[in-house]
């Protein structure tokens, strides 16, 4: 039986042959993801047009003319499906086969997929943001039968033209491991495919955080309001400020998910809702106090009290953000130069004694260009 451990994100086999198989295959893995669209909080979903190439080697084809065979679909192959894909998927399969300089048949599946992927954002750290997002393989073989390896680094291609409100990583991970399927009651290998991107946050904070800062500066720019006179006129203009800000947080939860949980821009307005309102009771206790020098004393400290809790609390809250932004930043960075020093390092490498990789020219043309001699093309929609 074939065990598949992760550590730290690579790939460990351990494999033997399990009773009643005469070969745990090797399924050599790569893929690379031509566009990335639509990303939809709301929805929870995205479009991937995507590639992923297997390879493996079929000792039944071994030493024949590439010529006599008719058909790969007869031959054994991994039998991936997708299993978080939302609605129709559209997806073209290219399946060839060719000798090595040893004889040895090797079955190359070259499968474009192009549909809405459903994934599971993470928002509490909104707009802070990043994001995992991730392609999932499982196979209908029952677990045993191949292990999956990673052949050459997989990337996305154009990778800061693929979205304006995103950065994305250029580099894949790819993590295999075990899903149990209830209705076969058996457990069947994965593959997880795991795009890093990092929202860019211009647009939010001119837009949301700018926005209701200047909402909220004015709650301090009441007290310019004599406390004598114009007391009215001090929690008019307070409540109707809180009420802006409240009709700016639902415009803003129009373009969120329902999520169970409040996100950072969610603690920012709350506890400007509640500063507002805080004022706006102060305002409203100043009636309550006769003497008028006590007043205006009481008033003078409640002044400075509020923008010294409006100052500090916006210098931590903005530090947090970028504290997080510029640490969800270096992972970013951190994971792209890990993948460089990958490819620097191994850039090709040999998978079992017999089994080179081969190389492809996928990485000039997302068409495949380099084609061997026999193609089996066959189209499917589902």
């Amino acid at each position: 039986m074939s065990k598949i451990h992760i550590n730290g994100g690579s790939m460990m086999m351990v494999s033997n042959t399990k009773p009643g198989y005469d070969l745990v295959r090797k399924v050599m893995v790569k893929v690379i993801i031509s566009r990335i669209r639509n990303i939809n909080l709301v929805e929870s979903s995205f479009l991937a047009d995507f590639y992923i190439v297997t390879k493996w080697e079929e000792p039944k084809l071994n030493g024949i003319s590439i010529n006599d065979v008719l058909n790969l679909d007869d031959f054994w192959n991994p039998k991936l499906q997708m299993e978080n894909i939302i609605g129709e998927i559209t997806e073209t399969r290219e399946r060839s086969f060719d000798l090595d300089a040893r004889g040895n048949a090797i079955i190359t599946d070259k499968c474009h997929i192009i549909g809405t992927i459903s994934h599971n954002f993470q928002l509490r750290q909104f707009p802070f943001d990043k994001q995992d997002i991730t392609l999932s393989f499982t196979s209908k073989h029952p677990i045993g039968r191949f292990e999956f390896i990673q052949s050459d680094v997989s990337f996305i291609q154009n990778p800061d033209e693929q979205s304006p409100d995103w950065k994305i990583a250029k580099y894949l991970e790819l993590r295999t491991g075990s899903v149990y399927d209830e209705i076969h009651q058996v457990n069947r290998d994965s593959l997880k495919i795991t795009l890093k991107i990092l929202r860019k946050p211009d647009y939010y904070i001119l837009n949301y955080f700018l926005v209701m800062f200047l909402i909220c500066i004015g709650i301090p720019l009441t007290w310019m309001m004599d406390v004598l006179r114009l007391h009215h006129v001090r929690m008019s203009l307070s409540f109707s400020i809180t009420f802006s800000a409240l009709g700016f947080k639902f415009i803003i939860a129009e373009t969120l998910p329902k999520i169970p949980y409040m996100t950072y821009i969610d603690i920012y307005i709350l506890i400007a809702l509640i500063s507002n309102l805080s004022v706006a009771t102060w305002h409203g206790a100043t009636y309550l106090i006769i003497d008028d020098e006590a007043k205006k004393t009481a008033d003078n400290y409640a002044m400075w009290i509020a923008l010294g809790a409006f100052t500090v609390y916006h210098i931590i809250y903005y530090g947090i953000m970028a504290i997080c932004y510029i640490r969800h930043k270096r992972e970013l960075e951190e994971s792209e130069k890990k993948h460089q020093r990958r490819v620097v390092r191994d850039p090709q490498r040999m998978i079992g004694p017999s089994m080179p990789v081969m190389e492809d020219k996928v990485t000039q043309n997302p068409l495949f260009n380099s084609r061997p001699s026999r193609e089996f093309l066959v189209p499917s929609h589902r």
